[in-house]
């Protein structure tokens, strides 16, 4: 899957591609490889994406056998996720999948679904998205994150991917992107964030 990140329109893309390198014996690296790209994006409405970052997964592998059940465990332990009626949709190493569903309790005063929901979702994946790749243990809590609303948000089904762009044992890297599930070519919001990894006492 491919997290696009878009900004404002000219004629020449820039991609990058960002891979594992399976050398790394520390806290996980990203090599990037850049190709410039020239003419139209595919974009139906004929318009340029100015640049774009592609992070692919299936490049980590977890750092335990039971990577999968802590994540459903602190799902299930969420309050918010089962106030705003967010399911757990899809969980593979680096990357985590929410679906939700449009309601008037989530919206705000125009209709559109909440900055607050939207962040909160894309939040959340990102932070199980890290602790896929984390150790054994390990609980995380978010440093900082960045929220970009790039359109609002209209439709019934949305899905927020968080993946994870640089993995570590303490602080992890992580995109995350919201989509309505039916129109998954136009990105509603995308997020940066910074999250840490923390031993319970």
């Amino acid at each position: 899957m491919a997290v696009m990140v878009a900004a404002p329109s000219c004629e020449n893309l820039v991609a990058k591609r960002q891979t594992h390198d399976p050398r790394d014996t520390g806290e996980g690296t990203l090599s990037t490889e850049s190709a410039q790209i020239s003419g139209s994006t595919g974009n139906p409405s004929g318009g340029h994406i100015a640049s774009f970052v592609i992070y692919r997964t299936g490049m980590f592998s977890p750092s335990h056998p039971q990577w999968e059940q802590p994540v459903r465990d602190s799902f299930s332990r969420q309050g918010l996720m089962a106030a705003l009626a967010i399911r757990l949709h899809s969980l593979a190493p680096g990357e985590v999948r929410l679906r939700f569903d449009l309601a008037t309790n989530l919206t705000q005063h125009h209709g559109f679904v909440h900055a607050g929901v939207i962040g909160s979702v894309l939040d959340s994946a990102c932070g199980w998205a890290s602790q896929t790749l984390m150790p054994a243990g390990t609980e995380v809590l978010t440093v900082e994150y960045k929220l970009n609303l790039l359109r609002p948000a209209t439709g019934a089904t949305f899905e927020g991917v968080g993946v994870v762009t640089r993995p570590g044992a303490t602080i992890t890297f992580a995109s995350g992107q919201l989509v309505e599930i039916n129109d998954p070519e136009r990105p509603i919001a995308t997020m940066t964030a910074t999250l840490i990894g923390a031993r319970p006492d």
